[in-house]
């Protein structure tokens, strides 16, 4: 997989909820620029979707033990 950003995901999702609060804190500001509140809802929406994919270390885990098992039929 391929991204156009330099830093870990555990990086983008402390963004993400820094972004989020900080269009919570200045909604008139937003809005005055024409951004309406199903911006930030969607933003969180889509970062809670992206928590809750298995992690690296998860996948590093099923790989090893899809080898230890396949060791042990040989």
């Amino acid at each position: 997989m391929t991204t156009k950003f330099d830093f870990s995901f555990g990086t983008l999702t402390q963004r993400a909820d820094r972004i989020d609060s900080l269009l919570q804190r200045d909604a008139a500001e937003f809005a005055a620029l024409g951004y309406e509140d199903s911006y930030r809802t969607d933003l969180k929406s889509n970062v809670d979707v992206f928590r809750q994919l298995p992690s690296d270390d998860y996948w590093l885990g099923q790989q090893m033990l899809k080898t230890e098992a396949k060791k042990k039929t040989q």
